[in-house]
């Protein structure tokens, strides 16, 4: 039999492995697991089938606006997992988002977010941070007020975002390979109007109808060979004056790669061929441009994605 020391030591051994919880926000109450950052009480609510953040002024962007409110955080596990939410969400003004987040401090962090960024992108998208250094994963056009985002975890280093608009397909936002601090880190859910002079002041509601987290295993570790078309990664960025865009075809078909400003118009035709299957890289040079934020374009038999990035003077 245990002894009463022994049995005290599975109870504390237990509550530092089950860590993360899943919520349906079937309470008038949060559970225990759960904390805020910023809280703002006013702007908050539980009403037993969900919970509602309504957006308000905020950003996480580098060292300059680190002010999101109502960040709502669990502490999470090490190891591989995955958490998702189904969102109603209806953004109509620049820079509404909402979404998971996977959060160790205001400059290092993970959103996948439903929102709208600049001017012509309305979608959902993987912004990640690391030491104050934003970069993101845009999938455009997907303009659904009811949607299921994902992100998930393998080895503690690979982050793999992903959204469905049933629920049992999903499609890929981005995945990338980050080294975050090694600092406690922690899950949730967040949503947010922005913060500057672009910024909406206009507050809307973002309604969670769940939190879901699942520990998975190696069936989750993402193939070898690309499995969606999209654009990998653009490095150095920012960058001045070239830099170098490297990014995956799934299936053979018509590809064009672009550089639009945040208008959408073309400034650059870096591709425009028939692609085989692959991973593929081309160097793109910003002379002749004025610095500022542009978009790459990827256009594949699969879709539109986009990628941003910051040309320096």
């Amino acid at each position: 039999m245990f002894s009463r020391a022994a049995f005290s030591l599975v109870l504390f051994c237990w509550s530092f492995i089950a860590i993360a919880q899943s919520d349906e926000f079937n309470s008038l109450n949060l559970g225990s697991q759960w904390s805020w950052i910023r809280e703002n009480p006013d702007n908050w609510f539980l009403t037993s089938t969900e919970l509602e953040i309504r957006t308000e002024a905020g950003a996480l962007e580098g060292t300059s606006y680190n002010n999101v409110k109502n960040i709502l955080l669990q502490d999470a596990p090490r190891g591989t997992f995955r958490f998702e939410t189904r969102l109603y969400f209806n953004p109509d003004s620049m820079f509404h988002n909402a979404g998971l987040i996977y959060y160790i401090d205001d400059d290092n962090y993970i959103r996948v977010s439903r929102g709208i960024y600049e001017t012509s992108i309305n979608g959902v998208w993987m912004e990640f941070e690391v030491n104050a250094s934003a970069i993101m994963d845009i999938v455009n056009d997907i303009t659904a007020s009811i949607l299921y985002l994902r992100l998930s975890r393998t080895d503690d280093t690979i982050f793999t975002a992903t959204y469905s608009l049933d629920g049992i397909t999903w499609r890929l936002i981005g995945q990338e390979t980050l080294h975050f601090p090694k600092r406690k880190a922690r899950i949730g859910l967040q949503a947010a109007n922005g913060y500057g002079i672009t910024a909406t002041p206009k507050s809307i509601p973002a309604r969670f109808d769940y939190f879901r987290f699942a520990v998975t295993g190696v069936a989750d570790r993402p193939a070898p060979q690309p499995s969606t078309s999209r654009i990998t990664s653009i490095y150095p960025n920012p960058f001045n004056p070239a830099t170098t865009i490297r990014y995956s075809v799934r299936r053979a078909g018509f590809t064009t790669l672009e550089i639009v400003d945040g208008y959408g118009r073309v400034v650059r035709t870096l591709a425009k061929d028939l692609r085989t299957p692959g991973t593929y890289a081309t160097s793109f040079t910003g002379s002749g441009l004025p610095p500022g934020v542009y978009f790459a374009r990827l256009k594949t038999t699969d879709g539109i994605t986009y990628r941003p990035l910051l040309l320096l003077r």
